[in-house]
């Protein structure tokens, strides 16, 4: 009965690591989720700024020879 508890007693220990391990991946996983979200919301704006740069600088151009 002692062993059966001390077993149980480990894999309770075990258990509660693993809890807390998966805990941390989870909490990682949000806070990448959240930066790749705002990397996202920051390519988009490149991405305006970089047509809005096309289109005035297409006013530059010369007419084709």
């Amino acid at each position: 009965v002692l062993r059966i508890a001390k077993g149980s007693e480990q894999q309770a220990k075990i258990s509660a690591g693993l809890r807390d391990r998966a805990q941390g991946l989870v909490a990682g996983t949000r806070e990448t989720a959240r930066q790749l979200m705002a990397q996202l919301s920051e390519t988009r704006k490149m991405v305006q700024y970089a047509r809005a740069l096309m289109e005035s600088v297409q006013v530059f151009k010369l007419p084709a020879a």
